[in-house]
């Protein structure tokens, strides 16, 4: 399993998350947005995630 993201443009806007399921509570309230890939990869079990390479720099 390969995790990635990239972005070159983005603002500082709060933007609404919905999440539905088993672990929906997880998603509550107000989170950074790099919290979101590190809590999906808990949930998935991806142990490693935090060591794993971060994308290409263009």
């Amino acid at each position: 399993v390969e995790v990635d993201w990239a972005t070159r443009l983005h603002t500082g806007q709060m933007v609404p998350l919905f999440a539905f399921g088993p672990h929906a509570a997880r998603f509550s309230g107000v989170m950074d947005n790099t919290d979101i890939p590190k809590k999906i990869a808990r949930i998935v079990g991806l142990a490693e995630f935090w060591k794993m390479p971060m994308a290409p720099k263009n």
